[in-house]
């Protein structure tokens, strides 16, 4: 609908373009019409995919990490940690 300029049913001009992950839709304001472009607009939702699994690993790592210093060190402590 964006690309001829109306609403292929009412040829209403007040169109809204509602981008969601995966597709696009053109809704008219008039009688309700939508198009759906399917396809990814933009590569912002696999960036922020990749983004939070990268940090998740990563928090993953560090609590890890630090949960064998913590027994190390209690080990040491009680007498029962490695010499």
């Amino acid at each position: 609908m964006k690309e001829i300029g109306h609403c292929p049913r009412c040829t209403g001009m007040d169109i809204i373009v509602m981008k969601t992950i995966g597709a696009r839709r053109e809704v008219c304001k008039n009688c309700g019409f939508t198009d759906i472009y399917s396809g990814l607009t933009s590569n912002t939702s696999v960036m922020m995919l990749v983004l939070g699994l990268l940090l998740l690993g990563l928090f993953s790592v560090f609590i890890v990490l630090n949960r064998t210093t913590a027994f190390q060190r209690l080990g040491s402590r009680t007498g029962h940690g490695r010499t």
